[in-house]
């Protein structure tokens, strides 16, 4: 009887441990079709893959820069490897463009001048990727939202993204039943990478950017 017992117990391992092996398959050739796709359009896409816990920016298959994901939370069902579109991006603090006053009908040459060329001592203000937030979300089509926040640097940061996480796993339930009654899916991602890398994938997120999220 042990015997018996401790083969059934192997034989269905070896069954799990194969259907297991062949979903994996499947999901590594339905994501290699759809990075196909978006390799084909030669424009930046982003690939979201938790096999490694990387995020890629690459443009025509070819990887651009790799940024290491330090957490990754999901919630909600898995996605299926397919290309997703960015519907919105949002920050607490919206990086700003400098405003530029054009010159008016009557101002004088010295004062059209004056306001062609900056002070002396003055640097010109334009956008660098210091001024990108590195907290900020994330929208996906198909109801995908992804929260991406940096690594903590010092014990008072610690306790705040500490804090920030639980905020965030314990509100997924109301939102997860809100969005059943309205009839959404509704798919969270929670990513926390390095501050710099935080800055760099928001400078590449703009609208209309595709993604490819591979899940676990």
């Amino acid at each position: 009887m042990v015997v018996v017992l401790l083969l059934w117990h192997g034989s269905s391992a070896l069954a799990s441990s194969a259907g297991d092996d062949m979903a994996g398959m499947v999901r590594d050739a339905r994501a290699l079709e759809a990075e196909l796709r978006l390799a084909s359009k030669e424009k930046i896409y982003l690939v979201l893959d938790a096999r490694d816990a990387t995020l890629r920016i690459k443009a025509a298959g070819l990887t651009l820069k790799t940024l290491p994901i330090t957490r990754w939370t999901p919630w909600g069902d898995p996605v299926a490897p397919a290309p997703r579109t960015l519907v919105r991006r949002s920050a607490l603090i919206e990086p700003k463009r400098p405003r530029i006053t054009p010159e008016t009908a009557g101002q004088s040459n010295d004062d059209a001048g004056a306001l062609a060329s900056p002070r002396a001592g003055t640097a010109l203000d334009v956008l660098e990727l210091k001024d990108m937030p590195a907290r900020f979300r994330l929208i996906l089509d198909q109801g995908i939202r992804i929260a991406v926040r940096p690594e903590p640097e010092g014990f008072f940061s610690w306790c705040w993204e500490q804090a920030d996480y639980a905020g965030w796993y314990l509100t997924r339930p109301l939102l997860t039943v809100w969005n059943y009654m309205l009839g959404r899916s509704y798919t969270a991602l929670y990513l926390r990478i390095a501050a710099q890398d935080a800055r760099a994938l928001y400078w590449a997120c703009r609208d209309g950017v595709e993604f490819l999220v591979i899940s676990p």
